[in-house]
């Protein structure tokens, strides 16, 4: 035992003395393992954040919302193209998923019609998002207006030519200037092209950057408005068409019975005169 506690005891001197010959490179060592240490748990930190960003955002936009996009093909079937075999979305299946009686485990359903386009006013010029909605979008994303209003019911069933902006939008066009009650002109699709002036009458509160969506950079119009006076938003048998329809299920527990409702609609729609068009709800989670 004794020998073993010289023989420890010589080994820590010779330790020792090798850290007292060698200052610079026992330094270097030590400041290696402590650098490295500090990155581990730098890294892990940045890990958890990112992570509680990612849920943060998920969790602000909602587990109970989904989206109905236009889906592919049929194998079986007629299908309504917007131009030439594309799949589209009509008005009228917005409304059908709206119908308490075929979707009512849906608490909000709201169309969207939109492309990006020039906005204009004064020596400005910015490519945006024309985005048209109707009120149901401000409840389904609970959209906060820093001055004026949102989109009402009124202002699609009169087609009515106002904008909100959102709070990029607004900056970028009007800097410090307040914007309600300026009129911006939106760059008409088509050969012919064209102006529509646009009355602001609302601006977002900024949402910051996000990976799954931000109205900062989105121009906001009836949807109404944008289908028949910006775009065309008809396909060839003139009915209006959709982007997509955003769902918001009455909980998280019942996102699922919605998917299941909106496909059982889907395929009772199939069997009738409106054809397969849709794909399966998609949902954030």
């Amino acid at each position: 035992m004794i020998t073993n506690m010289a023989d420890l005891l010589d080994n820590v001197r010779v330790a020792l003395d090798g850290l007292v010959a060698n200052k610079m490179r026992s330094a270097l060592t030590m400041l290696g393992v402590v650098i490295g240490v500090a990155a581990v748990i730098a890294l892990l930190s940045i890990g958890e954040g990112a992570q509680a960003s990612i849920t943060g955002q998920i969790t602000s936009v909602g587990t109970n919302l989904l989206f109905v996009s236009p889906g592919a093909a049929s194998d079986r079937g007629p299908v309504r193209g917007a131009s030439g075999s594309a799949v589209t979305l009509t008005y009228d299946d917005a409304e059908a998923i709206a119908d308490p009686g075929n979707v009512p485990d849906a608490a909000v359903v709201a169309p969207v019609y939109g492309q990006s386009t020039q906005i204009i006013f004064g020596d400005t010029n910015i490519n945006a998002s024309v985005t048209g909605v109707t009120a149901r979008y401000q409840e389904a994303f609970e959209l906060e207006t820093a001055s004026g209003d949102f989109i009402d019911e009124k202002d699609v069933d009169k087609r009515a030519n106002v904008a909100v902006l959102g709070y990029q939008a607004a900056q970028d066009l009007f800097g410090g200037f307040d914007p309600i009650g300026q009129k911006i002109k939106v760059a008409l699709s088509g050969e012919n092209g064209g102006r529509v002036s646009l009355t602001v009458i609302g601006v977002l509160e900024e949402e910051g950057d996000s990976m799954l969506s931000s109205t900062d950079d989105t121009v906001f119009a009836p949807i109404s408005t944008v289908q028949t006076k910006i775009f065309n938003g008809r396909n060839e048998r003139g009915e209006l068409l959709v982007t997509r329809v955003v769902v918001v299920a009455a909980s998280e527990e019942q996102t699922t019975p919605v998917q299941d409702q909106i496909d059982t609609l889907r395929s009772a729609r199939a069997r009738s005169a409106c054809a397969r068009r849709w794909g399966r709800a998609r949902w954030t989670s």
